[in-house]
């Protein structure tokens, strides 16, 4: 927040001014206290008299001072208290500045670490879940791959065979135009045996 320029008959400002709601936050007070506080602890306002609009301020050092006070005055236990007031005193009771929230395992009966145990639970009761569809889906991958690896397989040996069926149907062709029947009869026994069947070779005409 911007300083104030005091007038010629005003003190300095201080460097350590806190508007309203930034001062009842570090004090833990309401804006109703604080202003209360300017009359019954002497709570200096640093606001602009000459602006009636203007917001309220506090020096932090003071309000400090002012707290610290309040603190030592503090009634004893078991009086009723009223938005941080005893009832029957006119000082304010100290409220505590805003703290940690306590951890799960210091809440009353030890509830807060039972949850933190089935939160615990929970997370690796998910993890397991989450380990094991990976595992499945990486089997499921590999048995892909090896299908694949296989198929790719099976074309190959389709394709050497074929090529291999092309080669050999050529060559009958050619044995068939040249005319020789010896090497076509030779052929035709080495297709049978390679289908498992066994013919017997057929006498060429004319032999003597």
């Amino acid at each position: 927040m911007p300083r104030q320029t005091p007038s010629a008959h005003a003190d300095p400002l201080p460097d350590d001014l806190l508007p309203l709601r930034d001062a009842a936050a570090l004090a833990g007070r309401s804006a109703d206290t604080l202003r209360r506080w300017r009359g019954t602890h002497g709570l200096r306002d640093y606001r602009d008299p000459a602006d009636p609009t203007s917001p309220s301020v506090f020096s932090r050092s003071e309000l400090l001072a002012v707290l610290a006070r309040v603190n030592a005055r503090r009634p004893a236990g078991g009086a009723d208290y009223i938005d941080g007031v005893a009832v029957g005193s006119a000082d304010p009771l100290p409220t505590p500045l805003p703290t940690r929230p306590p951890t799960p395992g210091a809440l009353p009966g030890g509830g807060g670490l039972a949850l933190v145990h089935q939160l615990v639970d929970d997370l690796r009761a998910d993890r397991e879940r989450l380990l094991a569809e990976a595992q499945a889906e990486r089997a499921r991958a590999e048995a892909e791959r090896v299908r694949a690896d296989a198929a790719a397989a099976t074309l190959d040996a389709a394709r050497r065979e074929t090529l291999e069926l092309a080669v050999r149907l050529e060559r009958l062709e050619t044995l068939l135009v040249s005319g020789r029947s010896s090497m076509l009869e030779a052929e035709r026994v080495k297709l049978a045996e390679r289908r498992g069947v066994k013919v017997k070779a057929r006498k060429r005409k004319g032999g003597g």
